[in-house]
């Protein structure tokens, strides 16, 4: 029996890692730091997968795919409340369910939300999807909201681009600005996960009021967000054959370090750290020749909760490869921690 004992532990963390996802499922939504539909399946798939090897030594087994009617069904029923806490308005009548997808959903979920019968048979949302979108309408209370002809696109023009969202260069209040446009996939295929992610981008630089943080200036609700325009991107900025000084190197390196402190004392782990989302902007006055860094991009930024140092729920980890810390590699989650591995690599390309 001793040689199975590593394998009991193993199990142990395993259980461990199926007992936390499962409490995260059942616990309220949090619309700044939530799992996509693809997310939560990629998670269950990944313990279940190494529950099967680990299960083999007892000759047993388990299921370690998640059916598609079983992810299509929970991206129906996801969809339909997201799309009512993204919506603008406050009336719900037009999200009544009427397609009998979205009803099997609402079925479905019962068993799992028996304590949340309590809520009004008319209002198919209930208090806790009330609560959620309100709470993200305070969030976005708190920045400027304008619609999508306040932009001048007679004069846009295209300055990078993602999978995600196209930047452009374009003026709005006759002043340069760049707005990041989402790109939206079709209706039904995840359109308001994306669009629940993006108001979440825009509600997470709500509070960040500080020199180094890309200012949020106003926000479409239909993708778009307006930031400050920036001279070039770090990535770009220390190729410069003109950028020799170390002490100026150090100045802007301090610079997007007091940015990440900032980001980690409002709980916010960017996930993303690299030279190309630290901004350049020109320097504050005329008679200083250092320029003014900013970490930009909090798409894929999560905020965290009070626990964030103690208890995380593996999940699929963005990021770029080559920033990336090993563990994150393994399966770890972004933590502070990882960010400084990853801002050590920045500083081995800015500095060295």
């Amino acid at each position: 029996m001793e040689y199975r004992l590593p394998v009991v532990h193993k199990l142990e963390s395993l259980l461990l890692s199926s007992e936390r996802m499962i409490k995260r499922h059942a616990s309220r939504f949090d619309v700044l730091n939530f799992y996509t539909v693809s997310e939560a399946r990629w998670v269950v798939q990944t313990i279940c997968q190494n529950l099967r090897g680990v299960l083999q030594v007892f000759d047993l087994t388990v299921e370690d795919a998640v059916p598609d009617a079983d992810a299509e069904q929970d991206s129906a029923f996801l969809e339909h409340h997201l799309k009512f806490v993204v919506d603008d308005g406050d009336d719900c009548n037009d999200l009544q369910q009427s397609d009998s997808s979205a009803t099997q959903c609402n079925r479905s979920q019962n068993g799992l939300h028996e304590d949340r019968k309590d809520a009004d048979d008319s209002d198919p949302f209930g208090d806790e999807w009330h609560e959620v979108k309100r709470g993200l309408q305070a969030q976005l209370a708190r920045l400027s909201i304008v619609t999508e002809d306040a932009i001048d696109c007679t004069e846009s023009t295209e300055i990078g681009a993602s999978d995600h969202s196209t930047m452009y260069k374009s003026v709005w209040q006759g002043q340069e600005v760049a707005v990041k446009r989402l790109v939206l996939v079709e209706q039904g295929a995840g359109k308001y996960e994306q669009m629940a992610q993006f108001l979440m981008e825009a509600a997470l630089n709500a509070p960040m009021s500080h020199p180094n943080v890309a200012r949020v200036l106003a926000v479409v609700r239909s993708g778009l967000i307006i930031l400050e325009l920036a001279s070039e991107s770090l990535f770009s900025w220390y190729q410069h054959g003109w950028v020799a000084d170390w002490g100026l190197k150090i100045q802007v390196a301090h610079q997007a370090a007091l940015r990440l402190a900032h980001l980690h004392a409002h709980r916010i782990i960017h996930r993303d750290v690299k030279s190309c989302n630290f901004l350049v902007f020109p320097p504050s006055s005329g008679d200083c020749a250092v320029p003014v860094v900013k970490l930009c991009d909090l798409g894929i930024a999560v905020g965290q909760s009070e626990e964030w140092r103690v208890e995380t729920t593996k999940r699929q980890q963005p990021g770029t490869k080559k920033y990336l810390a090993p563990e994150i590699d393994a399966g770890k989650a972004h933590n502070p921690q990882s960010h400084v591995f990853s801002f050590g690599a920045v500083l081995c390309e800015v500095v060295v």
